[in-house]
């Protein structure tokens, strides 16, 4: 998850389907200071490790974002 917050290739993407990949906070933080997913539009992190501080990370930055 790291890799792809910080990948400049990535900075088009619309679109980011992590369902059910084991991610916990770390990851969701690393997606939410993301200085290169800036025009995500969806963003599906549903069925992972999140706890309640990396949601509201997430949703700060993505608030479309389905956690």
């Amino acid at each position: 998850v790291k890799a792809l917050a910080a990948s400049t290739t990535l900075t088009n993407l619309i679109s980011l389907n992590l369902y059910c990949n084991g991610i916990e906070d770390v990851g969701v933080r690393a997606l939410a200071t993301s200085t290169t997913l800036t025009n995500l539009t969806s963003l599906n992190l549903r069925d992972n490790d999140i706890r309640d501080g990396g949601a509201e990370a997430l949703r700060t930055r993505y608030p479309f974002a389905d956690c």
